[in-house]
């Protein structure tokens, strides 16, 4: 389990500044900021699943570690956009979809 708080938010900014220098074309920005959907049960409860491509971040140079950092950063702000888990979120399950190729996480909000 991955506990994760606004400060994949900053790490995200960090990395899309960034991005001139690692030579990222916008493509490959849009690939790496991915997609999800929010979902709000009656009791309040918000659960998430967040998909990112598993090619986008391919010739940035940066280690396995870094680009799992720049997936949950990216899910960190997916999360701040929809504005949910202001107190942050838990990663509950990370799968491998080999035929898109994508990285899906699932989780829900503390």
């Amino acid at each position: 389990m991955i506990l994760r708080s606004s400060l994949a938010v900053s790490f995200g900014i960090c990395i899309m500044s960034l991005s001139g220098c690692l030579g990222v074309s916008m493509t490959q920005l849009d690939l790496m900021t991915g997609s999800g959907a929010v979902n709000l049960a009656p009791d309040g409860t918000a659960t998430f699943r967040y998909a990112v491509n598993a090619n986008a971040w391919n010739g940035t140079g940066l280690f396995s570690e870094e680009i799992e950092d720049g997936h949950l950063s990216a899910l960190g702000n997916f999360l701040a956009s929809q504005t949910q888990c202001s107190d942050g979120y838990k990663v509950t399950e990370k799968t491998y979809v080999k035929e898109v190729p994508a990285y899906v996480y699932s989780g829900n909000c503390l």
